[in-house]
């Protein structure tokens, strides 16, 4: 049996990508919050990837100032 683990990680990075900038916008609803801490609850890999994707989003956050 083939396993698709990356792709799975891949695409749940994704989504969590996907909410990291969603709960970033200035128009997020409590309804969307309220969505993100279900889906946050549904699957401890969830946690994971959001963790990833936040760390991801405030380094590159902080390259914004870099001239280089």
């Amino acid at each position: 049996m083939i396993r698709n683990d990356n792709r799975d990680d891949t695409l749940l990075f994704e989504h969590a990508s996907a909410w990291v900038a969603r709960l970033d916008a200035p128009d997020c609803s409590a309804e969307e919050r309220q969505s993100f801490e279900d889906w946050l609850a549904e699957d401890p890999a969830h946690v994971s990837a959001w963790v990833q994707a936040e760390k991801l989003h405030q380094r590159s956050a902080g390259l914004a100032s870099d001239p280089w």
